[in-house]
């Protein structure tokens, strides 16, 4: 992977010269928690104008990374990433918390993330994520190996909004997910093993053969519906006190 992202940073420089201000790599690559083929190689590129010709120039430079499966850079000027830090909190607030600069200064050392609408966005994505989970499970081939690579493809999503949902509630964020997962399952009283179960096969995709997927499925819902609804039910509580 080094030698990958290094081969990138040198062709976004080369395309973007003095317009390239910062590339920063985030996600499941920094955190420890990377695992091929499930996770994503993440990178935020910062630009001093993002303009269509400035676009196209970086669409040349990544082409062959994205070819290979790789996600695409997201792109922000300076000033957009100020001014979009309120509505991705819950992004940026994991950025901040482990990022690598990978070229550049450290533009998120000194970034200032409102919170005022985390929780909004908290239960706002934790109810498109089940409304997701539901729509593929309908539209799913009723087949081990098709549910079993939807749990995979959304565990991640699901606990990062664990993780944030338990913030608001606590003040204290968890790093590890095995953790978050717990914490989550006692505050509804729920049963972790098939969020455990789907973490575990994304680290080791040979284990398939261990797990009960139609028990798997069925606990990974209900976990995820429980703790969408406590979290609603508890800020809708917080909503409607008073205002002094």
């Amino acid at each position: 992977m080094e030698a990958k992202l290094e081969g990138l940073v040198k062709r976004l420089q080369q395309a973007l010269q003095s317009n390239l201000k910062s590339v920063v790599l985030f996600g499941s690559a920094v955190t420890g928690e990377f695992s091929e083929p499930h996770s994503d190689v993440n990178l935020l590129c910062v630009v001093g104008d993002a303009g269509l010709s400035s676009l196209e120039t970086i669409h040349e430079a990544v082409k062959d990374w994205v070819q290979k499966g790789n996600p695409a850079p997201l792109v922000f000027t300076l000033q957009g990433l100020n001014h979009s830090a309120d509505v991705f909190a819950i992004e940026l607030l994991d950025i901040r918390e482990k990022r690598r600069v990978l070229y550049g200064p450290d533009i998120f050392e000194n970034l200032e993330v409102p919170t005022r609408w985390h929780r909004r966005e908290v239960e706002r994505e934790l109810r498109l994520n089940c409304l997701r989970l539901r729509q593929h499970i309908v539209t799913a081939p009723k087949k081990e190996r098709a549910r079993l690579e939807l749990m995979v493809a959304s565990v991640a999503s699901f606990v990062a909004l664990f993780r944030h949902g338990l913030m608001e509630i606590d003040g204290v964020r968890i790093e590890s997910s095995a953790q978050v997962v717990d914490r989550a399952a006692a505050l509804v009283s729920a049963d972790p093993g098939a969020f455990h179960a789907i973490l575990k096969l994304k680290k080791d995709p040979g284990g398939t053969n261990k797990i009960d997927v139609e028990q798997t499925l069925h606990g990974y819902l209900e976990m995820a519906e429980l703790f969408t609804a406590e979290i609603d039910r508890r800020f809708e509580s917080d909503d409607r006190r008073p205002n002094f």
